[in-house]
């Protein structure tokens, strides 16, 4: 008898992937508190080339990055892992957009963490693109 399987979403709601039990539990299983759409809030700029919206989806299916402004559009799958309360990220694979160059420097997404007000992330990803060191989320669901 073949072992259960387990459908995973990719990135869209009808694209779907298997995957068996003992597969499925490789990888770790984050906890719910983390579920949820967040937006980078950035800061104002009175250029409105800088704006960019990032946002992060993180279900139990899947984490989604995702960065949409002038001439940058770029969406990741990203793998997480929950160590000392806070939410490890890591590069997985390409979905639409463009890929960055930088992906050849670091696949490390950073980490999230609450710190009893807010959600921040430290993202060396993002360092590379701007000098901030820790980005405010706004979990808006």
């Amino acid at each position: 008898m073949p072992p259960p399987t387990y459908y995973l979403r990719e990135y869209e709601p009808e694209e779907y992937t298997y995957k068996t039990k003992q597969e499925y539990n490789k990888n770790k299983i984050i906890s719910s508190k983390w579920f949820g759409i967040y937006h980078v809030i950035s800061k104002e700029s009175k250029d409105w080339r800088e704006d960019k919206s990032i946002t992060l989806s993180i279900s139990k299916d899947s984490i989604i990055y995702e960065i949409a402004g002038y001439q940058i559009y770029q969406k990741y799958l990203l793998t997480g892992k929950e160590v000392d309360n806070k939410l490890l990220l890591s590069y997985s694979k390409y979905l639409d957009g463009s890929e960055s160059a930088i992906l050849e420097k670091t696949k490390d997404f950073g980490n999230i963490y609450f710190d009893g007000k807010k959600y921040l992330w430290e993202s060396p990803y993002l360092d590379f693109y701007y000098d901030n060191k820790q980005y405010i989320l706004n979990k808006v669901q």
